[in-house]
């Protein structure tokens, strides 16, 4: 298996498991997401946490890389910023989830893998979230992933579509040109 999914996957039912022993308010959603937070579908699954997997840095060994994943604490609370942070008797605040978040996964041992490390965390306050009663933090967390860098060839797929968006005028961020080309495959 890719092991940025099966990671993710794990990260997933740690973090479900750990906010289920909790009396209270909890979470509504744990869910991965390709890193852009959109508010308005946010905003219909919180309080959750949303899985990022941010990359990698340097290699540790010849095939052991340490991979990055930011894991967001999104709450939702009309009755405040405070509120938002500590909760209430309906909602759990961001507060208590990062606390749950941490004691659950830091120095949690994900199978096949290494041990999960918190290294930072961060409020990510602006105005947009303020005036949507948004409150976000964003822990950064480290993993440790022997990858296998000779996987089994016959197991891939065919190369058979190649498509490209080309932005040739760099500060406008408009589509000047598309390619697309599509191999003959044997059938």
């Amino acid at each position: 298996m890719n092991p940025i999914l099966d990671i993710e996957n794990q990260l997933t039912s740690i973090i479900q498991n750990g906010f289920t022993a909790v009396s209270g308010p909890t979470l509504h959603t744990v869910d991965s997401f390709a890193g852009t937070i959109d508010l308005d579908k946010q905003l219909r699954t919180v309080p959750g946490i949303f899985i990022n997997f941010s990359g990698f840095g340097e290699p540790v060994s010849q095939t052991q890389f340490k991979t990055k994943w930011t894991l967001y604490v999104i709450t939702h609370n009309a009755g405040g910023e405070e509120a938002r942070r500590e909760g209430d008797n309906r909602n759990i605040g961001a507060y208590d989830a990062i606390h749950i978040l941490m004691r659950t996964l830091h120095q949690n041992k994900l199978d096949d893998y290494g041990r999960m490390k918190i290294v930072s965390g961060q409020n990510m306050f602006s105005e947009a979230f303020a005036r949507q009663n948004v409150a976000v933090y964003a822990l950064e967390t480290t993993l440790n992933v022997d990858w296998d860098l000779n996987p089994d060839e016959a197991g891939l797929n065919d190369f058979t579509t190649f498509a490209a968006d080309w932005d040739l005028a760099t500060p406008d961020s408009q589509i000047d040109a598309q390619d697309k080309i599509t191999l003959e495959t044997a059938s």
